[in-house]
């Protein structure tokens, strides 16, 4: 089947949108050899996409009972405002246990999460086949016990600018700092810098 449109534009069905924490969306070859522009067609479907890249984790919590923990289960890439959302909603919990799935998402959403996490004592879990990267993962690490089911994934990564996708030395310091604590939280040493 051939892939080109009017005017050299690739058919609204292969036009596919790039959006990854934070970056501009831009337009991915889809067919060899066709280069998609992002005129006419494409604009509701970049309008819709940019929307869907926009939304907030969905945080739910399910009471389970006066004497069970609450189940709160955070879904989706972590925006900035997450992290008091988080509080918000856990805030009347005493005992639960958070699940994650999310690629991850802002540095500081994940670290509020984890931090919130640890001085409520709750525990936290990544379930079967599903991943918690990048942000989600230091918000995972703040549980004061920690699970993963069969064929999760739990992702690290250095912290990145999400403008100008470099890597920031400010952003690297807050992981090295949260990650000194959640160590010191489980009795370990932390990761120690080499001295020369």
């Amino acid at each position: 089947m051939p892939c080109s449109g009017p005017e050299g534009i690739a058919p609204r069905a292969a036009v596919y949108w790039h959006c990854r924490r934070g970056r501009r969306l831009r337009p991915i070859r889809v067919c060899k050899g066709v280069r998609l522009k992002a005129i006419r067609g494409a604009v509701l479907v970049s309008l819709l996409t940019a929307a869907s890249c926009l939304q907030a984790a969905e945080i739910s919590v399910t009471p389970l009972g006066p004497d069970q923990p609450a189940w709160v289960n955070v879904d989706g890439d972590l925006l900035p405002r997450d992290g008091d959302e988080f509080q918000r909603r856990t805030g009347f919990l005493s005992r639960a246990f958070v699940t994650f799935n999310s690629d991850g998402g802002n540095l500081v959403a994940g670290i509020q999460i984890g931090e919130t996490i640890r001085m409520k004592n709750f525990g936290t879990w990544v379930p079967a086949n599903k991943t918690c990267a990048s942000a989600c993962a230091l918000a995972w690490l703040g549980g004061a016990r920690r699970y993963m089911g069969s064929g999760s994934r739990i992702g690290f990564h250095a912290a990145y600018n999400s403008t100008s996708g470099q890597q920031t030395g400010v952003g690297n310091a807050m992981v090295g700092a949260y990650s000194r604590c959640c160590a010191r939280w489980c009795g370990e040493p932390g990761p120690q810098i080499p001295r020369s």
